[in-house]
């Protein structure tokens, strides 16, 4: 279950893992300065393996002769290697040390390079942490993002106080806050005052929260109810939630029943609930008899629907028959209910022909018209004709829904069976039902073919909802060819198809829509044109003010501005006073005004008022009574 504490494991992979993201890059010319510049990779020259009778007799002299790279490499073992790169690394100044880790980045294999880097960068940080974090900026500026924390906790360790002000005097923002979560991760997860003190010396106060809530999941695993208390103490918010969740999941791992337990005794209601939740939604998931066993120990106010689903899903997911016989001591028929349907649905997934069986034999006709969608979606795509015999057979006031699923799921594998399917339907609402469920399937990839259907079908099953699908997906690939098929209808069937191409088109090019308005007239145009203002004030406020101008003096102009200034109101209010105050009309200019008051009075009430203020007086008393 991945909770937010992982960022913090995940970047400790990066710190222990080494470098080696950056080490594959020539190094040559200046120590510092180029150590990672973006240059094909020079491989050092491998010597002869040594003996083991060799490596064995330089352990003893302590690797005293090795001074290169080269020399570690010939060692028998990766072990040998780093030990022997300990020792020489232990003995070496900076400068050296440098040089060593320009060769080191030569090595192609990158399980060696990014061992033996990870010594080198380590020591150099140990003698001089500044020249390491120099070298890991410069790495980072070079997308190799891994040696920057890895120096600041290893400097942290050595000097917090100093690690932190290196790391405040970072100039770039992304190396600043990296350092900073380097310095972070050298605290002891015991120690949360100094990982709070140490947040806000970094500036990093904001983060404060998810540090705490990483390192009490981190001390989950040595003393989890302690890092369970502290918790519990934190700001309600989302990352007590993260913590409490992280806690509750490493403490069940460890010893489920304790964690129980303690999550029973928790005194808040709120809290305890939480907690109880997660440790059984982990326990099911380790052992679903033993969560369903201390499930029947918890009061019917402490079983929730989240719970009884989880721990059902997990003991079906093991035998179906018997989670379902387990249903029947639930006394609460609302925990029932939610039992019944993980049951179902997890039996469904693998078996649907048999969970349709025992579904069909249920004398609760509540509880069977609830789990019925459920064995009909998995049935349907294990085999959709036994899916819809089984459909017919249920309630009549549930086979709309019921039938509709499996037409779904036939019409995208065979349309011309799901349109006969449709047609051979006795009732005339769920015939067109089943009519539009088949065009909607077909006209997403194929409208021209689907428009085809439609103009073969009796006049009574064709309705306004299977013609405006096929417009609606083909004003995206053919918008003349949707018009001239719509314009072949005629009356509020036209109407409505034209209507459909147009909010469709306007989304995606209200240049292009805009273009066709020439073609239209009444209710038609007036809906165009609304459509078209609305994504022309998406995308540039004061183009769609310009646009509209073409309507002015026309009934519809003042619904248009009304729109722009909705829109403006929410993200430039100035503009959108601007608009308002360009009205002559003191009766609509009074109404723009308190159109936009209204819209801000909840983000910005006081310059709502002073716009209400402007109002006429009456109007305005009104206003501000309505307001408080």
């Amino acid at each position: 279950m991945q909770t937010k504490w992982l960022a913090l494991f995940a970047l400790m992979l990066i710190i222990t893992g080494a470098g080696g993201y950056w080490i594959g890059q020539n190094i040559s010319g200046g120590i510092d300065n180029e150590l990672f510049s973006q240059k094909p990779l020079t491989p050092i020259e491998a010597k002869e393996t040594m003996t083991a009778e060799a490596a064995q007799q330089q352990r003893d002299e302590h690797y005293q002769s090795l001074t290169r790279i080269t020399d570690v490499l010939s060692l028998p073992s990766l072990f040998a290697q780093q030990e022997a790169l300990h020792a020489i690394a232990g003995r070496t100044n900076r400068i050296q040390l440098q040089q060593l880790i320009k060769e080191a980045a030569g090595i192609v294999n990158t399980q060696q390079r990014e061992s033996l880097l990870k010594i080198l960068i380590a020591r150099l940080t140990e003698i001089d942490p500044q020249t390491a974090a120099n070298i890991a900026k410069e790495a980072y500026e070079n997308k190799n993002y891994t040696l920057l924390p890895q120096v600041y906790l290893h400097w942290a360790k050595l000097d917090v106080d100093a690690a932190i002000s290196s790391a405040n005097n970072i100039k770039n923002t992304y190396q600043q806050s990296t350092a900073a979560q380097g310095v972070i991760s050298a605290i002891s997860v015991n120690d949360i005052q100094l990982i709070t003190k140490v947040s806000k010396r970094l500036g990093i106060e904001s983060l404060e929260e998810q540090y705490v809530s990483n390192a009490l999941v981190e001390k989950a695993s040595q003393e989890p109810e302690a890092a369970m208390q502290e918790a519990m103490i934190m700001p309600a918010g989302h990352e007590r939630d993260s913590a409490l969740q992280g806690i509750a999941d490493t403490w069940v791992t460890q010893n489920p029943q304790q964690a129980f337990s303690y999550a029973e005794r928790i005194l808040d209601n709120r809290l305890r609930q939480q907690v109880l939740e997660t440790v059984l939604y982990r326990w099911a998931e380790l052992d679903p008899q033993a969560a369903y066993n201390v499930l029947q120990t918890l009061p019917n106010a402490g079983r929730t629907s989240g719970i009884n689903y989880t721990v059902f899903t997990y003991l079906a997911n093991e035998n179906p028959r018997e989670a379902l016989n387990a249903i029947e001591n639930i006394p609460s028929s609302r925990n029932r209910a939610d039992a019944y349907s993980a049951t179902i649905q997890t039996w469904a997934a693998s078996d649907a022909q048999a969970a349709a069986n025992f579904v069909a034999q249920l004398d609760n006709k509540q509880l069977k018209q609830q789990l019925a969608p459920t064995v009909i979606q998995y049935l349907s795509s294990q085999s959709p004709d036994e899916a819809l015999a089984w459909a017919k057979e249920q309630d009549p006031s549930g086979q709309q829904y019921l039938q509709n699923t499996v037409v779904s799921q036939i019409a995208t594998e065979n349309p011309e069976r799901a349109l006969q399917i449709a047609l051979s339907s006795q009732q005339p609402t769920l015939r067109q039902q089943l009519i539009v469920t088949v065009i909607d399937s077909l006209s997403y990839n194929d409208p021209t073919s689907a428009a085809g259907i439609i103009d073969q079908l009796p006049y009574a099953d064709v309705s306004a909802e299977a013609i405006n699908s096929v417009v609606y997906n083909w004003a995206n690939s053919d918008p003349d060819a949707a018009m001239a098929w719509v314009n072949s209808k005629s009356g509020q069937i036209r109407d409505d198809g034209l209507i459909s191409i147009g909010s469709q088109l306007a989304s995606v090019d209200p240049d292009l829509a805009a273009s066709y308005l020439p073609q239209l007239n009444g209710l038609v145009r007036e809906s165009w044109a609304e459509n078209i203002t609305y994504y022309y004030s998406s995308y540039d406020l004061t183009e769609a003010a310009t646009w509209i101008e073409n309507f002015r003096g026309e009934s519809i102009y003042e619904n248009l501005l009304r729109s722009v200034v909705g829109t403006a109101a929410s993200s430039d209010v100035g503009y959108a006073l601007q608009l308002a105050q360009g009205v002559p009309g003191a009766e609509q200019r009074n109404a723009l005004i308190r159109q936009i008051a209204d819209q801000i009075s909840n983000s910005d009430p006081q310059r709502a008022q002073q716009l209400y203020s402007r109002l006429p007086r009456d109007e305005n008393q009104n206003q501000i009574e309505e307001a408080n």
